[in-house]
């Protein structure tokens, strides 16, 4: 079983957007984002609380956001797609603050996936490119920034 990629981690503060340019060339492989986002502390809840890792991916059946727990992954939302193997795509996530959600879709627009967080987290935010390797897959770029508007 082959181990999942994980990219540079980047540091980003909520609300932001990333932009990956990718080309899956498997219907097997599985390509996009991983986000670590820390839930606010909060009275009930204290301040040392785990995170929820997020992975918000591509792959020959659509577009998928799924919560990375100690036992795998549980599927959170799907949009079914039908991505052309041999044309690369930009994948665009973005997640806002107030409330707390998380949506990803194509620049081509089409289907998108929506996650709204359970509770208010933390301002401050790791993502990084993320690949499973269960098949073939190419990053060409990736851009993180401020979500404006």
């Amino acid at each position: 079983q082959a181990r999942a990629s994980l990219g540079a981690r980047q540091r980003v503060f909520l609300p932001f957007r990333a932009e990956g340019a990718l080309q899956l060339c498997e219907r097997s492989a599985e390509v996009g984002f991983c986000v670590c986002a820390v839930p606010a502390p909060s009275e009930w809840g204290g301040v040392s609380r785990p995170p929820e890792v997020l992975l918000v991916y591509v792959s020959g059946d659509g577009l998928h956001v799924a919560r990375a727990t100690e036992r795998g992954r549980e599927a959170l939302a799907h949009a079914p797609a039908t991505l052309d193997l041999s044309v690369p795509v930009l994948c665009i996530m973005e997640v806002r603050a107030n409330p707390p959600e998380l949506r990803f879709t194509l620049g081509t627009g089409g289907p998108s996936v929506k996650y709204a967080f359970p509770e208010e987290c933390a301002p401050e935010l790791f993502a990084w490119l993320w690949d499973s390797r269960r098949g073939e897959a190419h990053f060409f770029d990736c851009a993180f920034g401020d979500l404006v508007g």
